[in-house]
């Protein structure tokens, strides 16, 4: 994120004052006793100064932390380690308040005044990457790692994802081969590297990495199936004939072909790997085959409705993994994945009904509670879900974050269908300060927002975090449509209300507000499709029945 309060601000601080401490104290120093007994002091008072600051940078009180930082600096002008904490709380400041240019502007300011103060760079750098600034973005990542001894390896990844945009395959080669250097166990930047090679025709550089790669891993489907495609481009069958007899040799057992699966699905968890790519195409044809020989088998139904969940195929999760609850139903999570993936696909009955199943053998399982209680606010009861996210929270542990935000994010949303206003916003600003980066809080605080048709800017920032966060989500990007619809951005709505749609799992709110939208720009027959589609996800919605009666 642009913004980071953690030990590395403190460090930096501490080492900034360090340095005045030891010229100021030094033995023999040119500065008169008096005037170094007068330093002492004032820099003894701009760090107590400063530590309140930054105690109340972590409590998130930017503006108390701002007025603590501005009187240390009256003790000790132009300390560039005290103006960059300054910097950063007015930039956490601007951007809550939806400012990502003025928080980037801050950053450049303090950078005009002290441009050999490095640490300014990567917060500003993060800042215009969220601003699609891309070009800007990457010049400054690249003067931010020349001019520091160790870049984290965070930064290089960050900056692979920005040369992924540009199409600049000469700095996406630097940035991998920095990667592969540092994360020598992590497989997915070698991967990313035989893509580009391949891209660039470069096939022999291609092949010695996923030679090296099937060696590290022997009999792994999915490298297995790369190499003996690449071989086969280059005119070297045989090679690649021998490769499938070991393959073939090696995925004879259901367990077998099951265990060879695991390890794409794992690495999607992860984080790594896309969900079109041929390892997952590999994973789930090994898969199918277990299936095939054993159409009971526990394991290859989680993991194929694992699969499916990660690459978006919702709906597919959801029926797998009511296959596997048909096997062993004394699973609370597999109740859990198997309503939640029935929900993300916009089947909110069906995924009601799996989580009420479940906690009749599992009473007052948290995370079964939270699926119901979305799913009822889909289904336009929130009284009821509001019953569901209340006794969510009395039985969720102490130290669960992310569970008591989502809890109250869903509290937020079914109070503000009721009209409770006051009681949705405090539910969400919880939420919100449990998990400021959880993509259902944001959407579920963007989506308040503009309900209400306040704070549009702020709310465009979260959606855009949201969508950021999770860019298959329907629901981030039905969220960004409407508040993208309320600030007048029509053209941009509807871009975003479309995104939504092609993923398959739209929910009937964003029907609803597609409708709305084309409403208001007067294209009533549109209306109509969309409110219809709508009403055919959730019959029970009295709302998009008068809007279609006031139409025809």
């Amino acid at each position: 994120m642009a913004c980071r309060f953690r030990t590395g601000a403190f460090r930096r601080l501490f080492f900034g004052f360090g340095v005045v401490f030891c010229v100021l104290l030094a033995p023999g120093s040119v500065v008169a006793q008096p005037d170094v007994d007068t330093s002492a002091s004032k820099n003894r008072r701009a760090q107590s100064l400063v530590i309140q600051g930054m105690t109340q940078t972590y409590l998130k009180d930017h503006e108390e932390a701002i007025g603590y930082f501005k009187k240390a600096l009256k003790f000790s002008p132009g300390q560039p380690a005290i103006l960059l904490a300054l910097a950063d709380a007015l930039a956490e400041l601007q951007r809550t308040a939806g400012g990502l240019q003025k928080a980037a502007a801050t950053y450049q300011t303090l950078l005009a005044e002290f441009p050999a103060y490095n640490d300014a760079r990567l917060p500003l750098a993060r800042l215009q990457s969220e601003l699609n600034q891309t070009k800007e973005a990457l010049n400054t990542y690249e003067t931010y790692v020349d001019s520091t001894r160790h870049a984290k390896s965070e930064v290089y990844a960050e900056m692979l994802d920005l040369y992924a945009k540009t199409g600049n395959q000469q700095r996406l080669e630097r940035i991998l081969q920095t990667l592969i250097d540092r994360r020598r166990n992590d497989r997915s930047y070698r991967e990313r590297l035989v893509e580009l090679y391949v891209n660039q025709k470069q096939y022999e550089e291609a092949l010695s990495i996923l030679e090296e790669l099937v060696r590290e891993t022997p009999g792994s489907p999915q490298l297995l199936t790369r190499l003996e495609t690449l071989y086969n481009k280059v005119g070297r069958t045989s090679e690649a004939e021998a490769l499938w007899d070991q393959f073939a040799e090696k995925t004879d057992d259901v367990d077998q072909l099951v265990a060879r699966a695991r390890s794409v699905v794992d690495n999607l968890q992860a984080g790594q790997g896309t969900p079109d790519s041929s390892d997952v195409r590999a994973a789930r044809e090994l898969l199918n085959q277990a299936l095939a020989q054993d159409s009971t088998h526990l394991g290859a139904l989680d993991l194929l409705g694992s699969l499916h969940y990660q690459t978006g195929a919702y709906a597919s999760a959801g029926r797998v993994l009511d296959r596997a609850l048909q096997q062993n139903p004394r699973d609370p999570h597999r109740w859990h994945r198997a309503a939640t993936a029935y929900l993300r696909a916009g089947h909110s009955t069906r995924a009601a009904s799996l989580a009420e199943e479940g906690l009749l053998l599992f009473p007052g399982r948290t995370e079964l509670l939270e699926t119901l209680g979305f799913a009822r606010i889909r289904l336009g009861d929130a009284e009821t879900a509001l019953s569901h996210f209340e006794e969510g929270l009395a039985e969720t542990r102490k130290g669960a974050h992310r569970q008591h935000a989502l809890l109250h994010a869903g509290m937020g949303l079914a109070q503000d269908q009721v009209g409770n206003v006051d009681s949705a916003r405090q539910a969400l600003d919880t939420a919100l300060a449990l998990a400021p980066e959880e993509p259902i809080v944001l959407r579920a605080v963007a989506r308040h927002l503009a309900r209400r048709e306040i704070e549009l800017d702020r709310a465009l920032d979260l959606a855009r975090r949201a969508v950021k966060r999770h860019g298959s989500d329907s629901a981030a990007w039905g969220v960004l449509g409407l508040v993208q619809f309320k600030r007048g951005a029509h053209g941009e709505a509807r871009s975003a209300f479309k995104k939504a749609i092609e993923t398959g799992h739209a929910s009937a709110a964003v029907y609803e507000d597609f409708g709305d939208l084309h409403r208001a720009l007067g294209n009533d027959r549109r209306a109509q499709r969309y409110w219809r589609e709508a009403l055919d996800r959730r019959p029970s919605a009295d709302s998009v029945r008068k809007k279609l009666d006031g139409i025809s």
